[in-house]
């Protein structure tokens, strides 16, 4: 199942069209922004952050680059790394999937994952929610989106051109495993609830 539906994620990143309809834009919606700038308080300038499934590098990497942090990007599409590589420069930006990835204990000040988790197999939340855990500073802080209802697997083979599959626990699941690894819940708001067509929940942690 993992390996079948991460391929099936990253073939329909590079085939489709999700940046045209979704990530075509310099900045942040109000909501967005109301969590960036919660999530950079309190990071000095030069704080290393890194984004996991990073996409195409904007609005999100932009904007937090303007704050004087520094990102590096991790995303299992091709081209959406391309495009970041063209969009965000000044990032860096690693073509692999995370859990795979060799990256040393404590060395992000700050870890954000939008839009990212609910493309693994939901029995591999618990684990990457850890590894972030682990990759973290004390003190430092998650900003993650997660879904909002009990999906064990879907698809869609008209997603923005391409197929596309998701897997997810409802909300409460996830701020109890936050909570359980070892993260203090900062903020946590239904995005839909803030004038959005999506229904995500995004949340702010901080690891003690």
């Amino acid at each position: 199942m993992t390996k079948m539906m991460t391929d099936l994620v990253a073939s329909g990143y590079d085939e489709g069209r999700y940046h045209e309809v979704y990530r075509e834009r310099q900045h942040p919606t109000p909501f967005e922004k109301l969590f960036l700038d919660e999530f950079a308080e309190g990071l000095l300038a030069g704080s290393r952050i890194l984004d996991v499934g990073s996409g195409p590098g904007i609005p999100y990497d932009h904007y937090l680059l303007q704050k004087g942090l520094v990102i590096t990007g991790i995303d299992l599409s091709k081209k959406h790394v391309d495009l970041a590589r063209s969009y965000v420069p000044e990032a860096q930006y690693i073509c692999g999937n995370f859990l795979d990835h060799a990256f040393a204990p404590e060395s992000f000040e700050a870890v954000i994952s939008l839009y990212m988790l609910f493309h693994i197999p939901r029995d591999e939340h618990r684990e990457t929610l850890l590894k972030m855990y682990n990759i973290l500073k004390r003190g430092g802080v998650l900003l993650v989106t997660v879904g909002t209802e009990d999906v064990p697997y879907k698809e869609k083979t008209d997603f923005c051109g391409s197929t596309m599959a998701w897997s997810y626990f409802d909300a409460q699941t996830y701020l109890d495993i936050i909570s359980s690894l070892g993260f203090t819940i900062v903020l946590s708001l239904n995005e839909r609830d803030y004038g959005s067509d999506e229904k995500h929940m995004w949340i702010l942690a901080r690891k003690e």
